[in-house]
């Protein structure tokens, strides 16, 4: 999403990497290069009825930029020009994604236009069927800052960004627009420094966590003037910065374009234009301990034919894989679109598509859309008038490697609710004697089908205490109440030597493993609904990790209870497992109905599965 383009490298090294069809793409638009616009460098984004909004950088009435709507009608993607920037007061050149307010109005920015063609934010609004636009700020270039490039992020009432250019010293700033007695009053939050300590030139989107600290990244800056990411904490009244990480350009990567996400165990992820092993770029990950943040490279891009420098910032689905788009590479050298799954702590990168540089589009520089089944993006050139694409990509949809032969796995249905999202507490003492608590979660065998199970796991956030691997119980029963209250019937249980398994991922620091127990004579299942229970065991009660809170090796709080993620199968209905746990009172109580009693808000959803064959 930069104002110039990128090199065109193209490195011949050997991949490892795998790739997808090469019939994998279809292009929902070719724009023109007239006046439905040209040259989209941003993302999608989509309405509650699954029309798709974006910008294209140039083109329009006045071949100053537009703002589009696509509307799908029986297959076919028809394409509605909302606004054409003229390029004078109202802006020009949009660089960034629009975004809606909870109204359906939509937000965005200009780089340039403007009284002082320092670029503008702007409010598209729908009104007796059309689209009205207003300008909510107009950059200087001054102080204030100038050139924004970035997506807006609504918080609450109010906007923040970032801008490129201007600020105190000159090197971009983040700012923040909010209402004041109905008007729009802009606001410098920080402005970069640059030099050695500080970051420069941020292009990025801005993301908030919980406690509405606000997290981005710059392009320049640091030591080697290869960028950082920074966070902004609001004390006394005024924005302070934290520099989190700051790249040297070298096998850590450089020059960050695009802005970070969260996982939902706290840990950042993003992508370097530059750097790394091949000097092509790279994805990272920035994971925090004792107030310090640590990075690690996840795949270094070769500039081949698994892509080279991406140019925005990764998404993240239910299963903990990453998708992005590279600018070049691919097996023609016109960019590709990639998906990196973890498995076993190692990631592996999969070429969705590989751009040829024709109809199908070339050079993609924005994030994905996700969808059920795929992603949506735009590529900068290419199509029927080489002025650009939007296109979309199926993404791979497959069971991890230890859930092979895999009946279910579920996870996450709400991801947006943090203690909706993982194994909480299940312990034993050794030899069965005390029982502290059992989590009970769902999985349904499908009208027609018979499963032949001869396994069981869970995902759990666990301390380094030792898993007794000689006898750890599982059971599967039918018939729980949706009300709880009931056991149920007890359809099949046993003990069972247990394996646990690093699967790569960490909650602030601790890591999260697969637990898994399997057996020989299966258990067959007809169709109808079951609860799976797998009871790690500690086998050091004199450990302190032990007993804490009464539990035993595996502890349960709300910040450990935000991980656990939803993958191949379908989303677990978390509003139906149940959590026996009668040393607290709790006699097969829905686990929904706990948290609410709890204050907190939904409840826990599992990582949890089913091994065998139908």
């Amino acid at each position: 999403m930069r104002s110039q383009s990128l090199p065109l490298l193209v490195l011949s090294v050997a991949l490892s990497a795998g790739s997808a069809s090469a019939n994998n793409e279809k292009v929902l638009h070719s724009f023109s290069g007239g006046m439905d616009g040209s040259y989209p460098v941003a993302a999608m984004v989509t309405d509650p009825s699954g029309n798709l909004y974006g910008t294209t950088r140039y083109g329009g009435a006045n071949g100053e930029g537009t703002v589009f709507e696509l509307t799908n009608s029986n297959g076919v993607w028809n394409e509605t020009i909302l606004y054409s920037f003229a390029g004078g007061n109202d802006g020009a050149s949009p660089a960034a994604s629009v975004v809606f307010d909870p109204a359906g109005n939509l937000y965005g920015t200009t780089r340039l236009g403007g009284p002082d063609g320092a670029g503008t934010v702007f409010k598209l609004a729908r009104i007796n069927g059309g689209w009205q636009e207003s300008v909510l700020y107009s950059f200087t270039g001054g102080n204030d800052g100038g050139s924004p490039q970035a997506a807006l992020t609504i918080v609450g009432n109010a906007l923040v960004g970032t801008t490129a250019q201007g600020g105190a010293s000159a090197n971009g700033t983040v700012f923040g627009l909010r209402r004041v007695n109905g008007q729009w009053r802009q606001e410098v939050l920080y402005s970069f420094a640059g030099g050695s300590s500080d970051g420069a030139y941020p292009y990025s989107t801005l993301i908030l966590d919980k406690a509405g600290n606000i997290y981005g990244t710059t392009g320049s800056g640091g030591p080697n003037q290869a960028g950082s990411v920074f966070e902004l904490s609001l004390s006394g009244g005024t924005w302070k910065e934290k520099v989190l990480y700051l790249f040297t350009g070298n096998l850590d990567g450089g020059s960050v374009n695009a802005g970070v996400i969260f996982d939902k165990a706290g840990n950042l992820y993003g992508m370097t234009t530059s750097g790394g092993k091949y000097n092509s770029g790279t994805v990272f990950e920035l994971t925090s301990s004792n107030g310090s943040w640590t990075e690690s490279v996840l795949y270094n891009f070769t500039g081949g034919n698994d892509g080279g420098f991406p140019s925005d910032a990764p998404v993240m689905d239910n299963n903990g894989s990453l998708f992005g788009t590279t600018f070049n590479g691919g097996l023609d050298g016109y960019g590709t679109v990639f998906q990196l799954s973890p498995s076993a702590g190692a990631w592996t990168e999969t070429v969705l598509y590989s751009f040829t540089g024709g109809n199908d589009g070339a050079f993609p520089q924005a994030s994905a859309l996700l969808t059920k089944t795929g992603l949506i993006s735009t590529a900068t050139e290419g199509g029927t008038n080489f002025t650009g694409v939007v296109f979309s990509a199926t993404r791979l949809l497959a069971a991890p490697t230890y859930c092979k032969p895999c009946l279910f796995y579920g996870g996450d249905f709400d991801i947006s609710s943090p203690a909706a999202d993982t194994f909480a507490n299940e312990n034993i003492y050794p030899g069965s004697f005390e029982t502290l608590s059992q989590i009970y979660s769902p999985f349904t065998v499908p009208a027609g089908q018979t499963w032949n199970v001869t396994g069981l796991f869970i995902n759990t956030i666990a301390y380094p205490t030792a898993l007794d691997p000689a006898a750890t119980p599982w059971e599967i029963r039918t018939g729980i109440p949706k009300a709880g209250g009931s056991g149920g019937t007890l359809v099949a249980s046993g003990t069972a030597n247990a394996t646990m398994t690093a699967t790569g991922r960490n909650l602030n620091g601790v890591p999260e493993y697969t637990i898994l127990v399997t057996w020989s004579a299966p258990v067959v299942l007809q169709p109808g609904t079951y609860w799976e229970n797998v009871t790690p065991q500690c086998t050091n009660l004199n450990n302190g990790q032990c007993t804490a809170q009464g539990f035993t090796g595996f502890l349960e709080s709300d910040m450990e209870t935000m991980y656990g993620l939803n993958a191949w199968g379908p989303p677990e209905p978390w509003q139906n497992s149940f959590w026996n746990s009668p040393d607290f009172g709790l006699f097969w109580a829905n686990t929904y109905q706990v948290h609410q009693q709890r204050g907190e808000p939904g409840g826990d959803a599992f990582s949890a599965g089913v091994i065998g064959l139908k």
